[in-house]
C-alpha cells in the first residue's frame, strides 16, 4: 500500500516537472523567434563598427525636408512617409549589403520598427535599426553631408 503510493506520489511529481520543463522551453522558443523576428537594436560605437567593415547601406527614414538639411554621409533617403514609390527599385542593392542601418531623428519610434519589420518582409536582410539617430550622430561630431 505504502508502496504504490509513493510511486504515485513520485509518478505525479515527475508529471509536474516535466509539464514546467514543457512550458519553460516553449517560451524560451518564443522568446527566440521574438528576437529573431525584430531587428537589432544598436548604439553608435555598434554602428560605426558595422560601417568600418564595409559593404553597408545606410537609410534614413526621416522626411526628405530632413534629410537635404543634413543627413549621415553615404544614407540614402527613404522616407517612412513615401516609401512605397522609392523602395521597390532599391531592394537589390540593400540586399547586396552586409547590413542595413536605418535611422530617423533619434529614440526609438514604433514608426521605425514598423519601417524595419516592412523591410524584412520585403526580403531585406541584416537590418538594424541605429537608436541614436541622427541627433546622436550630429553631437558626436561625425561625417554629415548637406
Amino acid at each position: 500500500m505504502y508502496k504504490l503510493t509513493f510511486v504515485l506520489l513520485l509518478i505525479s511529481i515527475l508529471c509536474v516537472g516535466l509539464n514546467r520543463m514543457l512550458v519553460f522551453q516553449n517560451h524560451s522558443r518564443l522568446q527566440m523567434q521574438e528576437r529573431l523576428e525584430s531587428p537589432e537594436r544598436v548604439d553608435l560605437a555598434h554602428c560605426l563598427r558595422l560601417i568600418n567593415i564595409g559593404n553597408v547601406k545606410i537609410v534614413d527614414v526621416r522626411s526628405k525636408a530632413k534629410f537635404d538639411m543634413g543627413h549621415i554621409t553615404l544614407a540614402i533617403s527613404l522616407p517612412i512617409t513615401s516609401y512605397r514609390e522609392t523602395l521597390d527599385p532599391l531592394i537589390p542593392e540593400l540586399n547586396a549589403a552586409h547590413a542595413v542601418i536605418i535611422y530617423d531623428d533619434g529614440g526609438l519610434s514604433e514608426s521605425l520598427k514598423t519601417y524595419a519589420k516592412m523591410l524584412k518582409a520585403r526580403g531585406v536582410k541584416g537590418i538594424v535599426i541605429y537608436e541614436g539617430g541622427f541627433t546622436e550622430w550630429y553631437r558626436a561630431g561625425l561625417p554629415i553631408e548637406k
